[in-house]
């Protein structure tokens, strides 16, 4: 029944159940099948988890009937914090009329399994479901160019946690722009990868406690050729599309960028990151500035004030930011410089 699959090793699930038992019995199993696991007992653990586990989610196996946030609920609330990119939900329940009710793709979820349930059946679904088709590359954010990320994370935990940020909301706004499901996955994928240019920045330039003098300007501004340097060279099928916005994500549309490209000329993905990428820096702290608030940062984006002003975005772009700005404030920040700590008098948006 857990025959070798060599895929399996690198896809992570997460077991959802208030039921100590049922969570160590599908843990072991998954286990013995080559799956990582990882539990939550409700639906509000399982967000952190989401939010903070260590490798990417691939799939949620949730209860659908929990104390605090059910399973049913689960999948709403994942996808309202930019939570669920790339994860297939399945729910579990002993209930014939709760798995009719939401057991479907209507409601968020790949697939149900009826309790009790045969674990062969549940560990066929998943080895059907998410072995990629043959010949397909490895995830960006697991064993592809995602290598990348975590050594710049090394290299600055800072940028770690704003990249994974920036993935988030580049999910939002793409899907806010209509874009479509692939392409969105695809962009908010690469976009984890849009500052890994800082790797070739001396870590006393990116750590400075305070504003980088001219010449640190002109090597932090590096970063984005370095970026494009290294993506380039990779063969994964998104390094092209990760070195596109590694180079333009600090182009502006009024043409006073890193480059000289101005408006449409800007590849599209590299202006949806834009947005993101300057949404987070806003609302992170760092030695020399306290961080924004929600209100403060979409005000900076939206209306200007000091160094950013809507001239510098899409403005395309800053529609849709204004339309998903519920779903950027719902989304969870986490790590180095995501306190939400903020001063009255901070009121300069650079």
């Amino acid at each position: 029944m857990f025959g070798e699959n060599a895929l399996r090793d690198r896809s992570t699930v997460l077991i959802v159940d208030d039921d100590r038992t049922v969570r160590g019995l599908l843990q072991r199993a998954l286990h013995l099948a080559g799956y990582r696991t990882a539990v939550a007992a409700d639906g509000y653990e399982a967000l952190a988890t989401l939010a903070t586990f260590e490798q990417p989610i691939t799939a949620v196996v949730t209860d659908a009937i929990m104390p605090g946030l059910a399973g049913t609920a689960l999948v709403e609330e994942a996808h309202a914090r930019g939570l669920d990119l790339g994860i297939r939900f399945y729910l579990m329940s002993g209930n014939m009329d709760v798995i009719a009710r939401w057991g479907n793709r209507a409601s968020g979820f790949h697939a149900a399994f009826t309790k009790p349930f045969d674990i062969g059946h549940v560990v066929r679904q998943l080895d059907e479901d998410l072995a990629p088709p043959p010949g397909a590359e490895p995830d960006v954010q697991a064993n592809g160019i995602g290598w990348l990320a975590r050594a710049l994370a090394q290299h600055d935990s800072g940028t770690g946690a704003h990249s994974n940020l920036v993935t988030r909301y580049t999910a939002v706004l793409a899907r806010a722009m209509a874009v479509p499901d692939d392409i969105a996955v695809d962009i908010a994928d690469a976009a984890a990868l849009h500052d890994v240019g800082k790797i070739g920045v001396p870590e006393a330039i990116l750590n400075k406690p305070g504003p980088l003098d001219a010449a640190e300007v002109a090597v932090m501004r590096g970063h984005g050729e370095i970026g494009y340097s290294i993506l380039s060279r990779e063969p994964h099928r998104l390094a092209g599309l990760a070195a596109q916005i590694a180079r333009h994500h600090h182009d502006r549309f009024d043409g006073s960028g890193y480059t000289p490209l101005a408006g449409f000329a800007i590849p599209l993905p590299a202006r949806i990151v834009a947005v993101a990428d300057i949404y987070d820096a806003l609302r992170s702290a760092r030695p020399y500035k306290p961080a924004l608030s929600h209100e403060e940062a979409a005000a900076c984006l939206l209306v200007g004030d000091g160094r950013t002003d809507p001239s510098h975005f899409d403005p395309d772009v800053l529609t849709a930011f204004r339309s998903a700005l519920p779903e950027f404030q719902r989304i969870v920040r986490y790590g180095p410089g995501t306190d939400e700590t903020t001063t009255t008098d901070h009121k300069e948006c650079g």
